[in-house]
Order: structure tokens, then C-alpha cells, then sequence
């Protein structure tokens, strides 16, 4: 039986333990929760834990404070979600000034909350990783999959090289707009077919399988929650590449200017891993040299 600790850091929604919850009546007789601030008031992690599944992006000094002392007490420590395999949609703040986010935010900062870092990171950015989960919130097959061969001491699944266009029952026809559009914009989408050769943007060309494309099969384009494939770094460079190729007929920074808020959509769940120069480990280093704690 795993002794499972569940770490949720302040960058988190709980959709990661919701998705958990989904599973809990398959893998219950393999697990025994030994830690949740989600479900009880428990102030301290237990030691000999098996299994740790983190989840949200460290945001806070005290986040990083619980990250080290999971690891420390972890055989395994994963990287639950999309926020803690790649920093997530709190990771969009990064190109804000912290005291400028907390102002526009709080207007007055109340001063016992936990001081912000610099900068929204994933959990490997603090501690050593022994797996990733990521999406949004993680598939529930690879959930049980992964639980079962923690149980089953089995070597953990492989990252997936393949991608969500690789996995999707849509048509394809290898014909494409010369155009993009928001799914909005058009009145005659064929929700059987393609949403990129409709023109509608869809990440599912950058984004890694595993999903059996549940987003695409329902009628909504990817957002790329499950991040890169193995072996890409930068989900959004990818992304942008492909669709410049797919659409080679429309100039690249045109394309651009066609998608509103260009950042929000290529590194929705990704810019904190991505290589844009605000990274986490450049930040720190800024915050080094200004002196900060």
C-alpha cells in the first residue's frame, strides 16, 4: 500500500485533487492518504512518505519551505498538474512587477499572508522531479496508471513523444483556411473536422498526447494543458512554428497580430519552463543581485 501525501501549494485550484477523487474508487485498496490540507487541518508532513503528489506552482516563500520537506521525506515526489510540471496559468503573472500585481490585485497587501517570490515556478525549479503529470487536470486513465505502478513498484510510464493531433478521431484533409479564426467568429464550423484546417487555432500540434484528445472529440479546440511532447523544450515556439507553416500564406508577425493576446494563448500553461528571458532562474538571479530575502 503507498502511504500518499497530498502537497498543495498556493498556486493550485484543487481540479488536481478533484481528478483524484475521480479515481479514488479504483485505486483506494493501493493507497492510504497520510497527509491533505485539502481534507484535514494537518500542520505537519509525516515522515516515510512513499509517494508525494504535488500540485500548483510555487508561488510563495512558504511554498518552497513544504516543497523541500516532501522531498526530504519522499521515496517519489511527482509533479501533479499542469502548475507543477510547468508553472500553469499562474505563470501568466510573470510579466508583471510583483508589487505592481499585488497592488492592482489587493490594493493594500495584507502583511501576514506569506511574502511572494519573484516569480510563479514549477516544482523543478526547487526540488529534484521524479515524474511529471501534467494537464488540467491530468488525465484520469494516466492517474490510475501511475498510481498502480507506484503500488506495484513497476518503472514509471514514459513521457509521451507523440501528440494530440496524433490521438484525434477529427477528419483531416490536409486542405487549410487562409485565414484564422476564433472559435467564436464563424457560424459554420464542421465540428467533425479539423479545427486547424478550419482555421480555428487549436494546440493540439504542440501539445503532448495522453489526453485521447477529450477537448477536440467535445467540440473545443486544445488549449494545450498537457504541455510539449518529450523532447521539446518550448511549447509556444513550437506551436507558433507550426501554425507559420500550416498558414504559410499569412506573413508570421501578421499571424501574430490575428490572435489576441499572443502570450496568453502560446504559453497559457507553459511560460514559467518556457525560454523567454523572464524564466524563474533569471529572475532569481535578478533578485540576488538587487539583495532581496
Amino acid at each position: 500500500m503507498i502511504r500518499l501525501a497530498l502537497v498543495s501549494l498556493s498556486g493550485y485550484c484543487s481540479g488536481c485533487e478533484v481528478a483524484l477523487a475521480d479515481v479514488i474508487s479504483e485505486v483506494l485498496p493501493r493507497i492510504e492518504i497520510v497527509y491533505s490540507t485539502l481534507i484535514a487541518d494537518i500542520d505537519k508532513l509525516p515522515s516515510n512518505i512513499d509517494l508525494s503528489l504535488v500540485s500548483g506552482a510555487v508561488r510563495t516563500k512558504h511554498d518552497i519551505e513544504v516543497l523541500r520537506e516532501a522531498r526530504n521525506k519522499s521515496k517519489l515526489l511527482v509533479a501533479l498538474g499542469s502548475c507543477a510540471s510547468f508553472g500553469g496559468i499562474p505563470g501568466l503573472a510573470n510579466v508583471y512587477v510583483v508589487a505592481e500585481l499585488l497592488r492592482e490585485i489587493y490594493g493594500t497587501y495584507p502583511r501576514e499572508v506569506p511574502k511572494l517570490t519573484r516569480a510563479a515556478a514549477p516544482v523543478s525549479e526547487y526540488v529534484q522531479v521524479d515524474y511529471r503529470l501534467p494537464g488540467c487536470p491530468p488525465p484520469y486513465k494516466l492517474l490510475i496508471e501511475l498510481l498502480v505502478c507506484v503500488d506495484e513498484k513497476k518503472p514509471l510510464p514514459k513521457p509521451p513523444s507523440r501528440t494530440v493531433c496524433d490521438e484525434c478521431s477529427l477528419k483531416k484533409r490536409d486542405v487549410y483556411e487562409e485565414n484564422v479564426y476564433r472559435l467564436g467568429e464563424r457560424d459554420d464550423v464542421d465540428f467533425s473536422r479539423c479545427f486547424l484546417e478550419q482555421g480555428i487555432l487549436c494546440m493540439g500540434i504542440a501539445t503532448a498526447s495522453g489526453c485521447e484528445a477529450q477537448c477536440p472529440s467535445r467540440g473545443v479546440p486544445c488549449r494545450g494543458c498537457r504541455g510539449p511532447p518529450a523532447k521539446i523544450v518550448d511549447q509556444g515556439e513550437r506551436l507558433l512554428s507550426s501554425i507559420a507553416s500550416v498558414f504559410s500564406k499569412i506573413d508570421e508577425e501578421e499571424l501574430v497580430r490575428k490572435i489576441p493576446d499572443p502570450l496568453g494563448y502560446f504559453y497559457r500553461f507553459t511560460l514559467p519552463s518556457s525560454t523567454i528571458p523572464y524564466t524563474p532562474e533569471i529572475l532569481k538571479r535578478m533578485e540576488k543581485d538587487e539583495g532581496s530575502d
